[in-house]
C-alpha cells in the first residue's frame, strides 16, 4: 500500500502546483506544445475588464473609445499597453499588432507580438494567364468594349442562361473567361463577338451549387453562440463568387483562423468549391 499512498501524494502536489496537469500556476489551459505557430496582422481590444480579444473583420471603428469587437478569441498572456491606442479611461486600448502564438480552446496563446509583420502575399489568383490556350495569332490583349460586354448580358437572359456558372476577366481585363456548363453552346453563342478574347472552360460545378455551398457559408456567419463561432474559426464573410487560377468557379468564407471543426466541415463540401481565407495563418517550418 505504501506506494500507491506515496503515488497519490505525488500526484495531489503536482496538481497544487500546476506541473503536470496542463493548467498553469494562474489557472490557464496550456497551449498545446506541439500546436502549429499562427501569426497575422490582427486588431487587438482591451476592454476595462480587463480582457484583451482579438477582434474578427467585422470590428467597428469608433471615433471615441475601443472598437466594437463582434468577437474573437481572448489573447492570453498579451500586456494591454503593447496596444497603440487608447481612450480616457487608461483600460481601455485596441490597435492593429502583429500576433504569433498558439490557439486552443477559444484563446489564443501569445508569443511573440510587433507592430508590423512582414509584407502581405499575394492571395489567389492575379489573372495574368488564361486558362486557355492561346489562340492562333494569340491573344487580343484590349479591353472590351461596351457592346461585348451586352452580349454577356443578353446571355444571361437566354434560356439556357444557367450555362454560365462564373466569369471572369484574364489579362488585365482583356479576356473574358466562363466557366459553362455547357461549354459548345457558350463558344458558339460568344465566340463571334469575342474574337481571340474568350476562353471557355468547363465548370466543374454547377451554378446552382455554387448559389447553395455560397448559402451554406453565409449560414456559418449566424452562429447562435460565441462558442459556436469560435468552433468555426470566427466566420466574419462569405458567400460570395471567386474564380481560381484555372477559371473555376468558388465561394468564398473569411475566417480569423482555421479550426479543426471547420476543417473537417469543409473536408464535406465538394472539393475546391470554397476558398477560404484566414487572417491567423500557420508560420513556415524552417
Amino acid at each position: 500500500m505504501k506506494p500507491t499512498l506515496l503515488a497519490l501524494l505525488t500526484a495531489v502536489a503536482l496538481a497544487a502546483t500546476g506541473c503536470g496537469s496542463g493548467v498553469h500556476a494562474t489557472g490557464e489551459p496550456r497551449p498545446e506544445p506541439n500546436g502549429p505557430q499562427l501569426a497575422g496582422q490582427v486588431l487587438v481590444v482591451a476592454t476595462s475588464g480587463g480582457v484583451v480579444t482579438i477582434c474578427g473583420d467585422q470590428a467597428s471603428d469608433l471615433m471615441f473609445g475601443p472598437p466594437g469587437c463582434a468577437g474573437g478569441p481572448q489573447a492570453v498572456g498579451l500586456d494591454a499597453n503593447a496596444l497603440p491606442d487608447h481612450s480616457s479611461r487608461p483600460a481601455e486600448r485596441w490597435g492593429y499588432l502583429y500576433l504569433v502564438g498558439r490557439y486552443r480552446s477559444g484563446k489564443f496563446y501569445v508569443t511573440s507580438h510587433r507592430l508590423h509583420g512582414p509584407p502581405n502575399r499575394a492571395v489567389g489568383t492575379n489573372f495574368s494567364r488564361p486558362p486557355c490556350p492561346a489562340p492562333p495569332g494569340g491573344w487580343h490583349a484590349s479591353m472590351p468594349t461596351q457592346s461585348q460586354r451586352a452580349t454577356v448580358d443578353h446571355y444571361s437572359k437566354l434560356a439556357h442562361h444557367h450555362d454560365l456558372v462564373d466569369i471572369a476577366f484574364f489579362k488585365r481585363g482583356s479576356i473574358l473567361t466562363v466557366a459553362s456548363s455547357d461549354p459548345a453552346r457558350t463558344r458558339a453563342v460568344l465566340s463571334p463577338y469575342w474574337p481571340r478574347q474568350l476562353c471557355v472552360v468547363e465548370a466543374r460545378y454547377s451554378r446552382a451549387l455554387l448559389v447553395h455551398e455560397g448559402a451554406k457559408m453565409v449560414a456559418l456567419l449566424k452562429q447562435p453562440s460565441s462558442t459556436a463561432a469560435a468552433a468555426f474559426g470566427w466566420p466574419s464573410g462569405g458567400g460570395g463568387t471567386a474564380v481560381s487560377d484555372r477559371g473555376q468557379p468558388m465561394t468564398n468564407l473569411n475566417v480569423l483562423l482555421v479550426t479543426p471543426q471547420l476543417r473537417a466541415y469543409l473536408q464535406k463540401q465538394p472539393p475546391g468549391l470554397v476558398q477560404v481565407q484566414a487572417t491567423l495563418n500557420p508560420l513556415p517550418r524552417i
